[in-house]
C-alpha cells in the first residue's frame, strides 16, 4: 500500500509541516517513490495535475506529466499544463511550470525516491512571448514600406547580399529590375500627395500580384521600386519588365473624379552578366535607369555587359 510521505499517521510534526508549509507554499510539490509512483502531493500540485489524473496517489508520474521522460533528462525544462481554472477544452489557457527534481534519501544515504518541484513561470513566459511578439512586429515594420506594404530599401540590401551569395554557390543568374514612375512630381503637383499615394499603392499592388513566390518587390525611394528575381536570366527578366511597362501604361488609375494614365521607366541588370557584386549591381542599375529616363522615359534599358567598362562601385 502506498503511504503518503508528508502525512504519516501518528506523526503530528508532518501534519504541522503540511498545514504550515507544504500546503501553503506557492510551488507544486510531488513526492515519488523509487518506481516514480506518486506517493504524496501538495495542494498546488494537486490543483495543477488533478484535472489530468483524478486519483493521483499511487499513479506513475508520467500519467500526470506527459513529458516526464523529457523532464528527467532536461532539468529546468518549462512544461505547459492546462490551466485548472479554465474549462478543459481545445485551446484552453495553459500554466507554464519550471520543473526541478531533487532526490529523497534516508539518513544513511539510501535512495527513497524523488521530490518534483513545479514552479509557476506563466507570467514570465507570457511576458517573454509579448516581448518576442513585439520584437517580431518591430522587425517586420523595419523592413516594410508603410505606404505600400512592400519591402523597403533596408531589406533590399540584405536580400541582394544573401541572394547573390546563393547564386554564386549554385551558379545561377539573378536579375534586378529598377522601376521609376515617369513625371511623378507632376502627379503630386496636380493631384496632391493623396493622389501620388494612390498611384504608388496601385503600382505596388500590381507588382505584388505579378511576381513569383521566390521574387521580392521593394519600394526603395519616393517613386522608385526594385524587383529581385532569383534564378532568372536576362532574357526572361526583360520579357517580364516589358510586360510590366505595357500593363501599367495601359491601365487608368482612378484619382477621385479623374483618371490618370502613368508610365514607368525600367532598368534591368543581371548577375553575373552585368555586375560582379551587390555594390556594382546597384550602381549599374541606377545608371541604366537614368539612361531610360534621359532617353525619353517609358522604356526598359538593359545594362551593358561586364566586358564593357563599368563605373566604380562607390563613386
Amino acid at each position: 500500500m502506498v503511504q503518503r510521505l508528508f502525512n504519516r499517521p501518528g506523526m503530528d510534526v508532518s501534519q504541522i509541516a503540511r498545514d504550515q508549509f507544504i500546503d501553503t507554499i506557492a510551488d507544486g510539490m510531488v513526492a515519488l517513490d523509487t518506481q516514480d509512483r506518486i506517493i504524496d502531493i501538495n495542494v498546488v500540485a494537486q490543483k495543477l495535475l488533478a484535472p489530468i489524473t483524478k486519483e493521483i496517489i499511487g499513479q506513475p508520474v508520467h500519467r500526470a506529466l506527459a513529458r516526464w521522460s523529457d523532464v528527467t533528462t532536461n532539468q529546468g525544462d518549462v512544461v505547459g499544463l492546462p490551466d485548472p481554472d479554465a474549462i478543459m477544452q481545445r485551446g484552453a489557457p495553459r500554466r507554464f511550470m519550471h520543473i526541478l527534481i531533487t532526490p529523497i534519501k534516508s539518513s544513511d544515504g539510501r535512495p527513497l525516491g524523488r521530490l518534483v518541484i513545479l514552479h509557476d513561470v506563466t507570467e514570465s513566459q507570457e511576458h517573454l512571448a509579448e516581448i518576442h511578439g513585439l520584437q517580431e512586429r518591430l522587425r517586420e515594420e523595419s523592413i516594410h514600406d508603410e505606404l505600400t506594404g512592400l519591402y523597403n530599401r533596408q531589406y533590399l540590401n540584405g536580400l541582394l547580399t544573401r541572394t547573390l551569395a546563393q547564386a554564386q554557390r549554385e551558379a545561377q543568374p539573378v536579375s534586378l529590375i529598377l522601376m521609376d514612375i515617369d513625371h511623378f512630381n507632376e502627379i503630386n503637383d496636380e493631384y496632391g500627395q493623396e493622389g501620388g499615394d494612390i498611384v504608388l499603392r496601385q503600382i505596388g499592388d500590381f507588382l505584388r500580384r505579378n511576381i513569383r513566390l521566390s521574387d521580392a518587390i521593394c519600394r526603395i525611394g519616393g517613386d522608385e521600386f526594385a524587383a529581385v528575381l532569383p534564378n532568372t536570366p536576362m532574357t526572361g527578366a526583360l520579357i517580364l519588365a516589358e510586360r510590366w511597362r505595357n500593363n501599367i501604361g495601359s491601365q487608368p488609375i482612378n484619382l477621385g473624379s479623374n483618371t490618370k494614365y502613368v508610365t514607368v521607366s525600367l532598368a534591368l541588370v543581371t548577375f553575373p552578366l552585368h555586375a560582379k557584386d551587390v555594390d556594382q549591381l546597384l550602381v549599374v542599375a541606377a545608371k541604366a535607369l537614368l539612361d531610360a529616363k534621359d532617353s525619353g522615359r517609358n522604356r526598359t534599358v538593359v545594362a551593358p555587359s561586364i566586358s564593357t567598362p563599368l563605373p566604380p562601385a562607390n563613386p
